[in-house]
């Protein structure tokens, strides 16, 4: 990225990260579950890391930086 600064009418630009094709990424579901089921675990413990981690969520999502998914029915 850093080769890519350009300034374009009074603002930076930079290339994008992985525009380009790279190799194949390893498969990190499990890692993935086992940092969810962690991030549940202490946020049953410490409600207030809940209640800043729900209100991070929801501002994300009404500022329309994520959406909401159709759950999976699975156990985690």
């Amino acid at each position: 990225m850093e080769n890519s600064v350009k300034l374009v009418n009074g603002h930076y630009q930079l290339r994008l990260p992985w525009r380009h094709k790279s190799g194949n990424l390893p498969n990190n579901r499990e890692f993935a579950l086992r940092r969810l089921r962690y991030l549940r675990e202490r946020s049953q413990r410490d409600l207030h890391l809940f209640e800043k981690y729900r209100d991070t969520i929801n501002d994300y999502v009404s500022s329309s930086y994520t959406r909401q998914v159709p759950c999976i029915n699975r156990k985690l």
